[in-house]
């Protein structure tokens, strides 16, 4: 599915407290994409709204890419938003999951949420996914096994 934008409605984090703008965190991983791996990583940071987490798990499966690349994911501070980098297209889709708790959805509909990237043509794309998950209660957001066909910015819009 894809639909035309200049900007899409990505879903806002809290502001983190003491930091400025840019990335709230990042970590890299040399990954052998003939081999593959199971790569899970957390982090967390004080937002206005209380403790902020961030839980994901990138599976590369055996054959997805040649070679061995360092991989670096990173986490926008305003939004919902992971930029995977280097650029790259996989011969197999690589696996993402993601869960953020913590953060403000009350102005979310839960039913327009979407897990999407920006493609080359300037559309918004969604990811293929097993479901996404919108708690209102507990400010929790995620997408389950996301299929990430090439490394760009992924997040959340409504």
């Amino acid at each position: 599915q894809s639909v035309q934008t200049q900007e899409p409605n990505w879903i806002a984090l809290p502001q983190a407290e003491g930091m400025s703008l840019g990335k709230i965190s990042s970590s890299s991983k040399s990954v052998n994409g003939t081999n593959g791996t199971t790569w899970p990583w957390n982090t967390s940071y004080s937002g206005s709204n209380g403790r902020i987490t961030i839980n994901t798990v990138l599976v590369v499966e055996s054959n997805s890419f040649s070679g061995t690349v360092t991989i670096k994911q990173s986490h926008d501070d305003a939004y919902c938003v992971t930029t995977f980098t280097p650029s790259m297209v996989f011969d197999k889709p690589l696996i993402f999951t993601i869960t953020y708790t913590g953060i403000d959805l009350a102005a979310i509909n839960p039913a327009d949420v979407k897990f999407a990237y920006i493609a080359a043509d300037g559309s918004v794309q969604y990811a293929v996914n097993d479901g996404i998950v919108v708690d209102l209660a507990t400010g929790k957001l995620g997408v389950i096994n996301a299929r990430i066909p090439h490394f760009s910015r992924y997040g959340f819009v409504n």
